[in-house]
């Protein structure tokens, strides 16, 4: 096999022989997961150019025109012939042996050949309809999925269609390894979503715009950007239109050049802003529904995150903009201002994805979500930890007996008033240990000590689990 002309790096090589040694063991369909920044994208695009030198057809599927692009443009450097499945692209070459195909023109035109291998970019998204009939439509096609957060919105996994998952190093391994900065996370308290509907396991969109669509909450996150990360290249995640509209203009009005971006915008006005703020000439780019999949701006030092989710995958996709190292980029800041580190933990905790979580981890995990913290915030210097935390950097030592955050306008500081845990919350908490413990890997593959779930419950609550939450 001819050598990459591209510099790999170690993971990624590990990536590819993986990813063959499963189409060998019989595997015809195969999901690679690594943390957004991590290179998927550079992984497909050297398997493309090795499939197409053995004379392999092959698809690259995407759902935005960014990511078509950015395929393309990995390709180009790579010296693979192709062509574009994009409607109004200049680039078609029917005969090119690699095509890079927009899943909406694909689902209606086709391919022009059918494929030895189909790449599904984003692929937590396989489940959509029309990727679906693109995958029925060619049966014989080996399937190679490539997504950072390997889940869908209702917490079940990606099998089927994958059958077998490839997953890369951590997010807090390719951090500790120099490929993505660190994160300083801030957090405001919660905000008040009481009456605020769940559709498709997520919150319904015009009643949580509405809750979040108000004057203290958006001329908090202008203050708070001002107090936390003043001058820093910034993306803001909003509800809807509306709301990024206002947010935009509450940065303006403070005087920070600001821009508003949404489904809806002109294609050649969207790449101008995009443009412009990679450049600097703005600050900050409000937007909605836009820029959370399939958008590289390493320059981009902080994520502000209004807009609260129930979703695991839309908070890292949000999160993890900012990751991405630049020159003179030491780390990144992410404003928290939807509660989304109480619910889903720091961007850079250690997850273990499943190919399909089983039903007993799925409701472990709701319950815990939904009665406790997996985030503590210093009320000191209001930085962000895991919960099992017991000392900020500040020299502030945590309390053992959790705690809630009662709302309080403004800051992005969780005020400590302490509430007692039910008992039940408790038993929710330790029974979610207990199944990592049993049925979890540590990174390095090794299994977790017999006393872990124990040891974590202490570490919060400050007393052992009852003896029969072993069994129950």
């Amino acid at each position: 096999m001819a050598p990459s002309p591209v510099s790999l790096r170690p993971y990624q090589v590990a990536a590819e022989a993986e990813i063959r040694s499963r189409f060998r063991d019989g595997h015809r369909r195969i999901l690679y997961v690594l943390p957004t920044g991590g290179g998927k994208t550079t992984v497909a695009a050297s398997i493309i150019r090795q499939a197409a030198a053995r004379g392999s057809r092959v698809a690259f599927l995407a759902h935005r025109k960014e990511l078509v692009d950015q395929c393309s443009a990995r390709l180009d450097l790579l010296g693979v012939d192709h062509g574009v499945v994009m409607a109004g692209h200049a680039r078609v070459r029917p005969d090119a042996p690699v095509q890079v195909g927009s899943i909406q023109t694909v689902a209606r035109r086709g391919l022009p050949a059918p494929p030895h291998i189909i790449f599904v970019d984003e692929c937590h998204r396989v489940q959509g309809q029309q990727y679906l009939d693109a995958l029925a439509a060619y049966p014989d096609a080996l399937v190679i999925g490539i997504t950072a957060t390997p889940v869908r919105g209702d917490g079940r996994g990606l099998s089927p269609p994958f059958g077998t998952m490839v997953v890369g190093p951590s997010l807090s391994d390719l951090t500790a390894d120099g490929y993505l900065v660190p994160a300083r996370t801030y957090a405001r308290p919660r905000p008040n979503l009481s009456g605020v509907r769940t559709t498709g396991g997520d919150y319904q969109t015009d009643e949580l715009q509405a809750a979040m669509n108000k004057p203290e909450i958006v001329g908090d996150v202008v203050r708070e950007w001002r107090r936390y990360a003043d001058g820093r290249t910034t993306v803001v995640f909003a509800v809807g239109i509306e709301h990024s509209v206002a947010l935009r203009d509450a940065f303006r009005a403070d005087g920070v050049p600001a821009e508003h971006l949404d489904g809806s915008t002109p294609r050649d006005e969207r790449e101008r802003l995009l443009a412009d703020l990679a450049a600097g000439r703005i600050t900050v780019l409000t937007n909605c529904g836009v820029l959370s999949e399939g958008w590289d701006c390493p320059t981009v030092s902080c994520v502000s995150i209004v807009r609260p989710t129930k979703s695991t995958g839309l908070y890292l996709q949000m999160a993890g903009r900012a990751l991405r190292p630049a020159p003179g980029k030491a780390d990144c800041v992410i404003l928290d201002h939807g509660g989304c580190v109480y619910r889903h933990g720091l961007v850079a905790a250690d997850r273990r994805w499943e190919l399909e979580p089983s039903d007993e981890r799925r409701r472990a995990e709701r319950r815990v979500a939904d009665v406790a913290d997996n985030a503590r915030v210093c009320p000191r210097c209001d930085r962000a930890y895991a919960a099992e935390a017991t000392e900020c950097g500040c020299g502030y030592k945590f309390s053992r007996r959790r705690t809630a955050p009662r709302e309080v306008a403004g800051d992005l500081v969780a005020v400590t008033e302490a509430r007692v845990v039910t008992t039940d919350e408790k038993r929710a908490r330790f029974r979610a240990y207990l199944h990592q413990q049993r049925t979890g890997r540590r990174k390095d593959g090794s299994p977790f000590a017999p006393n872990y779930a124990v040891a974590r419950f202490m570490a919060i609550f400050g007393h052992p689990p009852r003896r029969e939450w072993f069994h129950d």
